[in-house]
């Protein structure tokens, strides 16, 4: 059944993983995706969205609320931050797109055109800052005490 409804999307994608394949060899970079899946799937955890679906590195997460969704990437930044202070662990960086709007969804996935500007705002990511478009700047406004 369809069913269309508001909702904030968050796409993340791992910097460098081809690269990182290819200096680990597919095993070990394997073992470190499977971490680096366990951050977000705990910050995701802990913020009360919803894991849609992986992509190659990538998640696609959604969100009843924008702050949580903001919430939720801050919490991925510091995640990655612990991480990468471990002595000897693999360096990570990750790219995160947030956009809010209508969607449809269909078939356990989400459609429409704030999902597809949620991936392309990530994208466009280098790692580090977190994209977020206008609406959800404006949805989250000052709370949470995000800048």
């Amino acid at each position: 059944m369809t069913e269309s409804g508001t909702a904030t999307i968050l796409f993340t994608d791992l910097v460098g993983s081809t690269a990182l394949s290819d200096r680990l060899g597919d095993d070990q970079a394997e073992i470190v995706r499977r971490a680096y899946f366990a951050l977000i799937r705990a910050a995701v955890a802990t913020t009360g969205g919803k894991e849609v679906k992986t992509l190659g590195d990538g998640h696609m997460v959604v969100f009843v609320s924008a702050l949580d969704a903001v919430g939720c990437a801050v919490a991925i930044q510091q995640a990655v931050e612990l991480h990468n202070s471990e002595p000897d662990a693999e360096q990570l960086g990750v790219r995160i797109g947030i956009n809010a709007g209508d969607v449809t969804f269909d078939e356990n996935d989400y459609f429409g055109t704030p999902v597809t500007v949620a991936k392309r705002l990530c994208d466009h990511a280098l790692g580090g800052p977190i994209i977020v478009s206008d609406l959800v700047s404006a949805l989250v406004g000052s709370r949470g005490h995000v800048t």
